[in-house]
């Protein structure tokens, strides 16, 4: 009986989320956010099998297909696809498809007031729900081979989406992530970098680590006043001990949900319309409260203090892509000194051996925090187009800025642990100059 009202109950939360988005689909078509004849481009879902034996995950008991939450031989990625059926400019667009993928507890329709913008440049759009999220499949933790190791963590959803790109003939594609899907964006690069024309990584996540000034100094305001330190301590002990879903799901469906109408309301105040509100949370609540998956690789990535393991800013130089550009919010309060330093550490490794370090941009976007594309999605769309080589018509005074690196001493230990990172493949004589911070 358990087991035959749990899983209507799943069935019915996997119809609210479709439903909600829908609806933020439709919000995506209209003259609010495109800013081209509705009948020029289209929207629709699509739903990719990938095999189950490419993931690090324990072999199912019973043959069988995907039972739409993750117990079968085949798991379903979905995904949004946007594309255009009629071109204004054919100079300035590109048939390169760009490939998104979303943060933290958000699903592929988080973009959904970036997709008409984007549309006139990129002719095709794939906003992916990543393996765990959405309405994609849901394996449970207790499948995955050695979970809370950083590398399996990646292999989750690394290979899944290489899975999932093989079974849409994806060549090239621009890969684009926010917050934690630009970790496993770059994670991504580093094994498939000939599949990445070019990276965009939206206010990523666990780029800096704990030697960065900026860092220290955020920490250290924290920790100089009661209630900071009382934060500080409350926070790490709840992340050692759970997960944002899990204590939604713990809550009364009143409550739980009334958090995510209050998360709403509090860090998206430009959502004005109360009907789009309530959908972004409903959006947010159903993905939160089906059974949990990718969210509970959190702990196998971040350590408390919110920096990765495995910190982006020695990996980002070694990566075989050609160019990587990051957008933050002129708010944010993730670190744009991670992206500044990467930038700075890899122009200082190009200098002496050149070519091996990708090129690297950091735009700031005006009026808007961490979730740029939902708080400014203009200024994030133009910023992208720009990053790749297209143009997006912005007033100038509305368009990112792009940040010069500072002049700042890099901490010897970036340096160090990115060629130690490329001594297997490659050896090159350390740039001189650089010293502890």
């Amino acid at each position: 009986m358990f087991f035959w009202t749990s899983a209507i109950q799943t069935a019915a939360k996997l119809e609210s989320i479709r439903n909600a988005e829908r609806k933020l689909l439709a919000a995506a078509k209209s003259s609010v956010y495109a800013t081209r004849p509705a009948d020029t481009w289209e929207i629709t879902t699509v739903e990719t099998c990938i095999p189950r034996s490419v993931l690090p995950l324990k072999p199912v008991s019973r043959n069988g297909d995907d039972d739409g939450i993750g117990s079968g031989d085949e798991l379903k990625i979905h995904a949004v696809h946007v594309t255009s059926k009629e071109t204004f400019d054919s100079s300035n667009t590109t048939d390169t498809p760009l490939v998104m993928l979303h943060g933290y507890m958000n699903a592929g329709s988080y973009f959904y007031r970036n997709f008409g913008g984007l549309s006139n440049y990129f002719q095709s759009i794939f906003a992916l729900d990543m393996l765990g999220w959405g309405l994609s499949s849901r394996p449970s933790f207790d499948q995955v081979v050695d979970g809370k190791s950083v590398k399996s963590a990646e292999d989750f959803f690394v290979e899944s989406l290489e899975a999932w790109r093989v079974e849409n003939n994806i060549e090239r594609m621009v890969l684009a992530g926010h917050s934690f899907g630009g970790y496993m964006s770059t994670a991504y690069c580093e094994r498939y970098p000939e599949r990445v024309e070019h990276l965009i990584l939206l206010s990523p996540v666990g780029v800096p680590d704990e030697n960065d000034p900026a860092v220290q100094e955020r920490i250290e305001r924290m920790r100089s006043s009661w209630r900071g330190r009382t934060f500080l301590g409350v926070f790490q002990t709840l992340f050692e001990m759970t997960n944002p879903g899990a204590v939604l799901r713990a809550l009364s469906k009143d409550r739980s949900y009334g958090m995510a109408q209050s998360y709403v309301q509090r860090r998206l105040p430009e959502i004005s319309d109360p009907d789009e509100s309530r959908t972004v949370a409903d959006y947010l609540y159903y993905n939160a409260v089906l059974p949990g998956s990718g969210e509970n690789f959190l702990h196998s990535i971040l350590t408390p203090k919110v920096l990765a393991k495995k910190p982006l800013i020695s990996r980002i130089p070694n990566l075989k892509v050609k160019s990587v550009t990051f957008l933050y919010g002129s708010t944010d309060w993730m670190d744009i000194s991670g992206g500044l330093n990467t930038q700075r550490l890899c122009e200082m490794i190009d200098e002496h051996d050149a070519g091996s370090s990708p090129k690297v941009d950091v735009l700031l976007v005006p009026k808007a925090g961490h979730l740029l594309m939902l708080q400014n999605p203009e200024a994030t769309n133009a910023g992208m187009v720009h990053a790749v080589g297209g143009l997006y018509k912005l007033p100038v005074e509305d368009m990112p800025t792009l940040i010069q690196p500072g002049s700042d001493e890099l901490h010897e230990s970036w340096l160090e642990q990115t060629l130690k990172a490329r001594e297997q493949n490659q050896m090159i004589k350390p740039p001189t100059g650089v010293v502890a911070a």
